[in-house]
């Protein structure tokens, strides 16, 4: 597993491989949380982002959240989801794909963070 050799008990944790995602932390051994970046330049399934999140709880984590800045989920987001065993507390995304974020389902882990004022206060 990629993601299990990146935690180390001095509390920084990092794994780099080639899609930006961030995963948050919280475990219940340290007093602070703890930040994971996996990096990607594209990903089809996720599996590693969902391995460093198992790999994490597996070593004490108590939540973990993910952020993707764009969503596309070529082969879907259940492996995600809460509601079927998906590992994440939260799953941050952005809505600059509403193809896919307006099916994401709200009552669920994910949260669609909107763009529209962003790219507004930059246009003026």
């Amino acid at each position: 597993m990629e993601c299990a050799n990146a935690i180390n008990t001095t509390g920084s944790t990092s794994a780099h491989t080639t899609h930006h995602t961030h995963t948050h932390i919280h475990t219940p051994t340290l007093s602070h949380s703890l930040s994971l970046t996996h990096t990607h330049i594209h990903t089809h399934t996720g599996g590693t982002l969902v391995e460093c999140a198992n790999a994490i709880k597996a070593a004490g984590g108590t939540s973990v959240s993910a952020f993707v800045t764009h969503a596309v989920f070529p082969t879907g987001w259940d492996r995600f989801s809460r509601s079927n065993g998906g590992p994440f507390e939260n799953f941050f995304v952005t809505n600059s794909n509403p193809t896919v974020t307006n099916r994401l389902p709200s009552d669920d882990c994910f949260r669609v963070l909107d763009l529209f004022d962003v790219v507004l206060r930059d246009l003026e």
